[in-house]
């Protein structure tokens, strides 16, 4: 990959230096750790847990499931980052993962902080759906949180060149922003992962405040801040995620998701020498279209046939129609250097060039907090992907989260999500129209997920990149007598990574089900379990530590106990003293002298710790036995 002279959203006017492995590098602000990386040439990031194959970047996002890294921020150390969701900063020392990192040996140092937040709407993704929900909610006059895990809001049309209301996507991104920070019942959490969704739409959210910023420059902000909100309706706009597809050596660094190659490209200018698109859905030609606008030569292999594909000659790339990858070459270092592409089922294989293999194997809702809360989801065959089954109580799934495909869709669904959720909660709806966006016939995915090996040998097509697992360990698992997928699950390691199996269960359904001899839908796909992201300890302990990890609370005369010698016991918060030693007693020489002094003189007992609380009326006892048995 390379830096294009002009084009994304970075800030070309403000240079960053880091270090990354011990060698000085320079980004721009607005990269992440993986833009910065790829823009400098570095293409490997570690290597595989179990056969040590290097590996690099593989996505854009929360789905990464290869780049991860130590931070070093000058004060303190935090590993398995990854790459795609840490933005750089200057002086950040980085240096490359695999499996595990260094705690670091004062996490803490005030770095946390815990709040709380009430709401009548939680609207968690601000892509286009999301936004559309937090613009009708709002204007109804409900009070609204937005929650984004990403600095900049937009979601998917960040990476998408789209129009709504007959203006590009960025300046509708633009008018929105507006439009919500003009209302002070809105709040927009930038930087913010929902993590956990519990009972009564209660949710943590953690919010990366400070920890992209030089510890120089902090001041008196945190690293992270743990949100405790409790909100009357939820909203989850959580999106997609793409899925990779299964094919022997598609682990090379130089292997990207297409829509990571689109984010790459707008967001971030970076575009790769020349290009192939292996793709099972029209989605696919999206990344073709926009490489070829930026001057690189591309190649699309589609499993279709030129009756399904249609005539795509014209849209300047070749077109491999009813054909596969079924290899990659590499380097020495075993970075991507070409493709092996053959006709579907057929033995003759032709070598395509490229520095960029960018694969399109259909999309995946992000349900994570839907599973949380014990939602049910069920396969759908027209979509290709597992959506919710139903709904629960109080919150309402959205856009392509809900297996919506198309924008107008999804602008739509989030428009009536945001007047649904004011109406229920007691504010009127509003009086606006959802924006308009143009609405594109959607094609059902081709039924491809994955490439037998020519030789036989699936020791090399990888299901799981994080896990290293692939289609060999799966068969074992199934020659073994495994049939549940959450056998599977644990007998292969597949979705017990840090990204959970994203990118990575629902292939691993398929070729399971394929093993079998069954459909997919009857397999199913392993749910996730909480939290949505990793999260440091210190975030739930905030600045309750050290000295401040519990409040203490002293009496009127504490001072005249200290001032006597007391050694004090800790009785609930209270510091109450438990006896007064004199020149070097013990506890039982020391209590039995004051029992002497006590029996046979005058004591004084601070009995101000045991205070009472008197409940009256006819309902006195049956209150009491809801609170205490005695």
């Amino acid at each position: 990959m390379r830096r294009l002279p002009v084009g994304g959203s970075i800030d070309r006017a403000r240079p960053l230096s880091f270090r990354w492995n011990g060698e000085l590098l320079t980004g721009y602000a607005g990269d992440t750790l993986a833009s910065a990386l790829l823009a400098n040439g570095v293409s490997v990031i570690g290597t595989s847990v179990v056969q040590k194959r290097p590996r690099g970047v593989m996505s854009a996002g929360p789905e990464e499931a290869n780049a991860f890294a130590q931070i070093d921020d000058g004060g303190s150390s935090e590993p398995l980052l990854r790459a795609t969701q840490v933005e750089i900063f200057e002086g950040m020392v980085a240096r490359g993962l695999s499996t595990k990192g260094v705690l670091s040996p004062d996490p803490d140092r005030g770095r946390f902080e815990k709040r709380h937040l009430h709401c009548d709407v939680l609207v968690i993704g601000a892509g286009p759906a999301g936004l559309a929900a937090a613009l009708a909610a709002a204007t109804g006059g409900a009070r609204v949180v937005l929650v984004e895990a990403e600095p900049v809001l937009g979601g998917a049309l960040l990476r998408d060149d789209e129009l709504i209301d007959g203006q590009p996507a960025a300046a509708w991104i633009a008018s929105a922003e507006r439009a919500l920070a003009v209302r002070p019942e809105v709040r927009v959490l930038r930087r913010a992962t929902a993590m956990f969704a519990m009972d009564q739409n209660g949710f943590l959210i953690v919010e990366r405040v400070a920890d992209h910023l030089p510890r120089s420059t902090r001041e008196d902000d945190p690293d992270r801040r743990l949100w405790q909100v409790r909100t009357r309706h939820a909203i989850l706009a959580t999106g997609v995620l793409e899925r990779p597809l299964v094919f022997p050596d598609n682990d090379r660094p130089g292997i990207l998701l297409a829509s990571a190659a689109r984010t790459y490209l707008r967001r971030f200018a970076l575009a790769p020498t020349r290009a192939v698109v292996f793709t099972v859905n029209d989605d696919g030609y999206r990344t073709a279209r926009d490489l070829v606008a930026a001057g690189v030569p591309v190649s699309v292999v589609d499993p279709r046939s030129s009756a399904e594909i249609g005539s795509r000659g014209e849209e300047g790339f070749e077109v491999f129609a009813d054909s596969v990858v079924v290899g990659t070459g590499s380097d020495s270092g075993g970075v991507l250097e070409g493709v092996a592409v053959a006709e579907v089922g057929g033995t003759a294989r032709r070598m395509v060039e490229c520095d960029l293999l960018a694969v399109a194997g259909g999309w995946d809702p992000r349900l994570d907090l839907h599973h949380q809360r014990r939602g049910a989801a069920r396969w759908d065959d027209r979509l290709g992907a597992t959506i919710a089954a139903r709904g629960l109580p109080d919150q309402q799934i959205v856009g392509a989260a809900a297996g919506l495909d198309s924008l107008g869709e999804c602008l739509a669904s989030g428009h009536a999500a945001g007047e649904t959720a004011a109406r229920l909660v007691g504010f009127p709806p509003s009086a606006g129209r959802p924006p308009a966006a143009a609405t594109r016939a959607a094609r059902p995915p081709a039924r491809l997920w994955r490439v037998p090996a020519p030789d036989g040998d699936e020791s090399r097509s990888f299901v799981d990149l994080h896990r290293d697992a692939t289609v060999a360990a799966i068969g074992r698992a199934v020659g073994a007598g495994i049939r549940s997928v959450e056998h599977l699950k644990r007998y292969t390691l597949i979705g017990t990574g840090i990204e959970q199996g994203r990118s990575a269960k629902v292939n691993a359904a398929a070729v399971a089900a394929d093993w079998l001899g069954v459909p997919l839908g009857e397999v199913g796909t392993s749910s996730s379990r909480p939290p949505v992201e990793p999260v440091a300890y210190g975030v739930f302990a905030g600045a309750a530590t050290g000295p401040r990890f519990e409040p203490v609370r002293t009496t009127a005369i504490h001072s005249a106990h200290v001032a006597l010698g007391a050694v004090f016991e800790n009785v609930g918060q209270w510091r109450r003293p438990r006896y007064f030693p004199r020149g070097g007693e013990t506890l039982a020489a020391a209590v039995a002298r004051e029992s002497r002094v006590a029996r046979g003189g005058v004591a004084v007992m601070d009995a101000s710790t045991l205070g009472k609380i008197d409940v009256q009326g006819p309902d006195a006892a049956e209150f009491l036995d809801q609170l205490y048995l005695n």
